[in-house]
Order: C-alpha cells, then structure tokens, then sequence
C-alpha cells in the first residue's frame, strides 16, 4: 500500500486527505494526459464510491486496483453501444504500452487460446488486463475472420 499512498499524496494537492476533481485534473496533467472534462465527470462518479464528491485513499485503492464501480449489467450496455470508430480505437489504445497488449496475448495463448485470438475474448481481455472498454464488435471492425493476431492488432493500432 506504500507506493499507491504515495502516488494518491502526488495527487493530493492540498494534503486534505482526499482528491478533488480538480486534483484528478492537475496530477493526470502532470503525467502527460490530457482530460477531457465529460471524461472527468466519469471517473470521478466511479471513483467516488460515496458520492461525496472526493475519493479517498480507500476510494482510490479500490479504483487503481480492479475495483472501478460496473454498471449492473454492463456486458448489455457494451452489447448495445454501437462500435467505436477505428480513429477511437486507435486514440485509447494509444495511451496502453505494446508491453501489456503483449501480456494479455501472452496469457491467452498460455491459457489455450490459438495464436489469432477471437475478438470477443481478446475484448474481454483487454478490458480486464488493459482496461480498454472495447467492445468484440469494436475489434470485429479490424479483422474479417472475427480473431486477431497481436501482429494484427499492433499494425491496426499502434502503426495504422
């Protein structure tokens, strides 16, 4: 818990013990991303867990490390939200390393999985692993055999 206090006191500004929006804004500035405020709104709203309008470290804790609040049903809402364009895709892939699109590849194919993954495992993957909110109709849009390889994946991505 030492290194994620740390990181919560980066962004802790003022030393009150808990982050504003304000402070979410300033620290993620601070590491090169840029905010764009109905993003902000978002996180702040699935960081919050008592909606007083600050997280906490126990908030932030819960946050960094898997435990973002889901929507009830979430695979429905995925299902029903139409596939982002391949420009989208390409911007929130850009702020993932080729190393952890590496390890969820890796961990399929240990798992079983062929080396040309089928989009709706890898998009389940890289939800959880990667946290990319991809859809398999979003990856669909990038293969016409309905799987990708990580090769294919990076030219459609990282190179495109």
């Amino acid at each position: 818990m030492g290194l994620l206090r740390s990181i919560f006191r980066h962004f802790d500004g003022d030393g009150n013990g808990r982050i504003s929006a304000a402070e979410v804004t300033r620290g993620l500035k601070m590491h090169g991303v840029d905010v764009v405020e109905a993003d902000l709104g978002g996180l702040m709203v699935d960081m919050d867990l008592n909606q007083d309008g600050y997280v906490s470290l126990a908030e932030f804790a819960h946050a960094v490390c898997g435990g973002f609040a889901e929507p009830e049903h979430p695979d429905v809402e995925r299902a029903r939200r139409p596939p982002v364009s391949i420009e989208q895709l390409r911007a929130d892939f850009e702020g993932v390393p080729q190393s952890t699109i590496r390890n969820v590849f890796g961990t399929l194919v240990r798992s079983g999985c062929p080396k040309s993954v089928p989009c709706g495992r890898l998009a389940e993957a890289l939800r959880r692993h990667a946290l990319l909110d991809v859809t398999e109709a979003d990856l669909a849009q990038l293969s016409a055999s309905g799987a990708l390889t990580m090769e294919a994946l990076y030219a459609a991505v990282y190179t495109g």
